[in-house]
């Protein structure tokens, strides 16, 4: 009896220690960050150039009238939302029964020549987030007149012909959840899944903002991450944010569990039970075999 015992002991340790190391893996997954300022968002078409010739993507997914138009790295050194929206795309991609009715917009890096060197405006200097033509725009060096900057004139083109429902754009890092327009009750929705404030910190001379939110009545939220949230792991960073993207694309609806990321414990669940279930038969097949030898 000792013998067998321990013999079933070591089997029991030895898939446990396999099962944990499954655990350790599957928990840290989920997409990594785009490396580099030329990481590309599948399936996005060009809708414009940078200073420097870089693209100026946007993904479309969905075909329904409910629009949401959602902009990462307006300026170029608030990446952190940059791999926050090739993650939303994907788990979007992989519900697409979610987008019914709904359209979702994605300009993954809308100043790719600031995202390039890690700094806040373009190459010509320009604050892009206040060369909009807004009412209350300002003019001068460092916000351009209006739509001067190339980066500037693809976000108006697109917005002109998408006409979106909502707009979401992504900064850092005020640490709280702004809007303009008509937009309160939508940042409150995305309030209850992160835990940005929601804090309405008033329109800025010339930004996307005041132009979309105040002078053309769409609601838009500006999402404002912590500072050095890019270099969270990804995991963390979608866990603290990409619930509430999440939010603001089926508003007013409740975001549904797809967009938790405890999806890794599907896998590593049945792996467990899996492994529980193996060594439980070959300790029946071992006694059956002694009890076969004794009769």
């Amino acid at each position: 009896m000792p013998a067998r015992y321990n013999a079933v002991m070591v089997k029991l340790m030895s898939h446990g220690v396999c099962f944990l190391l499954l655990l350790f893996s599957l928990s840290g997954c989920g997409r990594r960050q785009p490396v580099g300022p030329e990481s590309r968002l599948k399936g996005a078409v060009e809708i414009g150039r940078s200073v420097e010739g870089r693209p100026i993507e946007c993904l479309e997914l969905g075909t329904g009238p409910d629009s949401t138009l959602i902009i990462a790295t307006i300026h170029g050194n608030e990446n952190a939302g940059t791999p926050l929206v090739h993650e939303l795309a994907d788990r979007f991609r992989r519900n697409p029964n979610l987008l019914a009715g709904r359209k979702l917009l994605i300009v993954p890096v809308a100043n790719p020549d600031g995202y390039a060197a890690d700094k806040r405006f373009n190459v010509n200097g320009v604050d892009l987030n206040r060369n909009f033509p807004a009412s209350n725009r300002q003019d001068n060096d460092r916000y351009g007149s209006a739509l001067s900057e190339p980066e500037s004139q693809a976000l108006k083109a697109l917005l002109d012909r998408a006409k979106p429902t909502r707009i979401v754009s992504i900064h850092q890092p005020l640490v709280c959840l702004d809007y303009d327009g008509p937009g309160e009750a939508i940042a409150r929705h995305m309030g209850r899944y992160c835990e940005l404030p929601v804090q309405q910190i008033g329109s800025r001379p010339g930004s996307l903002g005041s132009h979309a939110g105040v002078d053309l009545g769409i609601p838009i939220i500006t999402m404002e991450l912590r500072r050095d949230d890019e270099k969270l792991p990804f995991r963390d960073l979608w866990r603290a944010y990409g619930p509430a993207l999440a939010a603001s694309v089926v508003f007013p609806e409740a975001v549904p569990a797809t967009f938790f990321d405890s999806q890794w414990l599907v896998p590593v669940v049945t792996a467990g039970v899996l492994i529980a279930l193996s060594v439980v038969a070959q300790f029946v097949r071992g006694r059956r075999r002694r009890g076969s030898t004794l009769q």
